[in-house]
């Protein structure tokens, strides 16, 4: 499958293609039977909302992006005129069936748009069901996702195209783009049921991906008090994002009592609910600003205008959140834990194991993320990175057969250079990599020998140490439950934390000249741990517990050393091992996978957690 990254702020890709043991819920699976929608397929429109592409950046490792690149360019050319003369010839669309229709001013709405059209006889038919295959094209249509005509869909029971369309692109390429943004995931890996009808469960599965894609944080979760018409819990795969739809307005205009989120969705529900995500996508945002009456003297530490008649002033204040539970969500879909790196101020690397068992990467140059792409290396489990010099990124990646092979390659003058195996270390672990400065890196993982102990070996002056068959090792002893994470302040300090006995965060350092021993840091972890160290004699640890919430353990030698562990400030819950970097003392970035299988983001800036 061949990808590209929007240049629109915000915007996050997403894969479809999944390891079959790390595969996350389908968006749309479902486990009952359908009939098979005997409609004929309808042509949904023209197109329309298409987002400005860019295809590389000189900041940015290109891989396989540019070949993708120069024909989305010519196949955004060919769109944008077909648009043109669709808009010549377009009248105002009516359909003689919706009239008085609870949901007419939705279909006319998205009719404008180009979104939806109706059957060949001018009638809408507002109560019908629709097929996934039909949905994949509306959905594509109202997020103005780009269809690529080269785009090469994953399911093998999908029409590419379909002999009697009259688009090219229907269904194969929009049920392709669903994929490729992690809208869908199919039926099975190779398989998408393209012409069941789609239950409503499984449309504001699709719509809230795809949203929270396009617009992070539009979406909000519902507080514990609110209580959604259909139960959550009826749906593992489906129920709270049908709660989230109908919390945050998506569900607007349809009467869902007596309505089953297992049947069918009609065409005249779909497009009330597509008409709400453009109302919200489209409207600006709010700022909240609470107002407090009382009859006593009031003091407060905000900003505020205050204003009294007889014995009652009235306060409005502005107040601004020192510490905020929220997520920056950086998109993709997830198959590995995540790896982070950065060589400077405003710029940050990330990598993960994603589709095809590939390694996949996305950064950010201090305003906005560049998107996903695909590095085309096979990877069995986490990656690790780190920076070793301005310009330079290096990572790791497993690849396990009876043992785990670790290889290497490094982006330096524009361009990556794959360096090969340089390790081999135990198969329930990856690897974990740091640097002491320029050229110099520290590798680090669970041996592959009794007793199993953690193993290193260190790169300096073009070599990787110690020198001999079968990659050997440093062993550093311990009892390995986990990744490990490792971290350096000076060319003369290394420290290392694992998972070990007790479920204990343990830790191991080096002072130039020999290594310290293990001392156990407590807590109760149920991940590997991510370390950073943003100064000198300064560490800060972070680990996911056993509630699945992310927790920040720090070292300060002229605080008094090590503090008590403390919750990183969150409403979400994740999975797999954090990750974390620093560009300078006042900046950690942390990442971790959420429960959708996105890529998470937050960040300290010296003050407070933000955003």
């Amino acid at each position: 499958m061949q990808l590209r990254a929007f240049s629109h702020s915000g915007n996050r890709l997403a894969w479809s293609v999944f390891r079959r043991e790390r595969r996350p819920l389908s968006v749309s699976g479902a486990s009952s039977a359908h009939t098979i929608d005997a409609l004929p397929q309808c042509d949904f429109g023209g197109i329309d909302g298409m987002k400005s592409c860019r295809f590389g950046s000189p900041q940015k490792p290109l891989t396989r992006r540019l070949v993708v690149g120069i024909s989305l360019g010519a196949a955004t050319s060919i769109m944008l005129l077909i648009s043109l003369v669709s808009l010549s010839l377009a009248v105002t669309p009516s359909f003689p069936d919706i009239s008085g229709h609870p949901y007419q001013s939705a279909i006319l709405d998205l009719a404008s748009r180009g979104i939806i059209s109706g059957k060949p006889d001018g009638k809408f038919y507002p109560d019908y069901p629709v097929i996934r295959q039909q949905f994949a094209k509306m959905i594509v249509k109202t997020m103005g996702y780009p269809v690529p005509p080269d785009i090469e869909c994953p399911f093998t029971d999908v029409l590419d195209p379909d002999p009697t369309s009259t688009d090219p692109l229907y269904p194969g390429k929009y049920v392709a783009v669903c994929a490729l943004h992690g809208i869908t995931l199919g039926k099975t890996e190779t398989t998408f049921d393209p012409y069941s009808n789609i239950q409503r469960f499984q449309v504001l599965s699709m719509v809230v991906r795809a949203v929270d894609e396009v617009r992070p944080g539009l979406l909000v979760t519902p507080p514990g008090s609110f209580h959604p018409t259909w139960d959550p819990a009826a749906s593992p795969q489906h129920g709270l994002n049908a709660a989230r739809a109908e919390y945050n307005g998506l569900l607007a205009g349809i009467n869902l009592t007596g309505l089953n989120p297992f049947g069918p969705m009609s065409r005249g529900e779909i497009a009330q609910v597509l008409h709400n995500v453009l109302v919200k996508m489209e409207s600006p945002p709010t700022t909240t600003v609470s107002t407090t009456t009382t009859t006593e003297e009031t003091t407060t530490t905000t900003t505020e205008v205050t204003t009294t008649t007889s014995s009652t002033t009235t306060t409005s204040s502005t107040t601004t959140t020192t510490i905020s539970p929220a997520w920056e969500n950086v998109g993709g879909l997830c198959t590995t834990s995540p790896a982070a790196a950065t060589w400077g101020a405003n710029r940050l690397d990330v990598f993960v194991g994603g589709p095809f068992d590939h390694l996949w990467h996305n950064s950010w140059n201090g305003t906005s993320w560049f998107g996903w792409d695909d590095l085309g290396d096979y990877t069995s489990g986490d990656p690790d990175a780190v920076s070793c010099g301005p310009g330079r990124i290096d990572v790791v990646w497993p690849i396990t057969s009876t043992f785990t092979r670790v290889f290497w390659k490094y982006w330096a003058g524009g361009a990556w250079h794959y360096q090969g195996e340089i390790a081999w270390i135990a198969t329930d672990t990856g690897p974990a990599i740091s640097s002491r400065g320029p050229n110099s890196l520290d590798l680090f993982g669970k041996e592959n020998f009794t007793p199993y102990g953690l193993g290193h070996r260190w790169y300096e002056d073009g070599v990787w140490k110690p020198v001999g068959d079968f990659y050997p090792m440093q062993d550093l002893g311990g009892i390995i439950l986990s990744n490990a994470a490792a971290c350096s302040w000076s060319s003369s300090r290394i420290d290392v934390f694992v998972r070990g006995p007790l479920n204990h965060l343990w830790h191991n350092s080096w002072n130039g000249t020999s290594w310290f021993g293990w001392d156990d840091l407590g807590g109760t972890l149920a991940s590997g741990p991510a370390a950073v160290a943003r100064a000198p004699q300064t560490l800060d640890v972070f680990a996911r517990f056993t509630d699945n919430y992310i927790y920040q353990r720090s070292y300060n030698f002229s605080a008094g050393g090590w503090s008590e562990w403390t919750q990183v400030p969150s409403t979400m819950t994740f999975k797999g091992d954090p990750a974390a970097c620093s560009w300078g003392s006042n900046r950690i970035d942390l990442f971790a996978v959420g429960s959708d299988n996105h890529l998470y983001h937050k960040w300290w800036n010296g003050s407070t957690w933000l955003p």
